[in-house]
């Protein structure tokens, strides 16, 4: 698996679980509330995490291209 998929399935994974908190549902959510915590500050994490994860990917699948680009222009001349 390469670092481009291990993110994309995190991704998955973290965009899954926000959206079981903020329903209030999931194992996580019913956690929370079984210690008497309150899910907003996990929520806010997740909304990080996926923004980084995102701008991580978006970094890679630029280089991707990029390098892909340059086979090209080699190939050409």
């Amino acid at each position: 698996m390469t670092k481009l998929e291990e993110l994309k399935a995190d991704l998955k994974t973290a965009v899954e679980s926000h959206k079981n908190l903020v329903a209030c549902t999931g194992k996580s959510y019913k956690m929370l509330i079984r210690n008497g915590l309150a899910p907003g500050g996990l929520i806010a994490s997740y909304v990080r995490i996926i923004k980084s994860l995102k701008d991580e990917i978006a970094q890679l699948e630029a280089k991707a291209a990029l390098k892909k680009s340059k086979k090209a222009t080699k190939k050409v001349k």
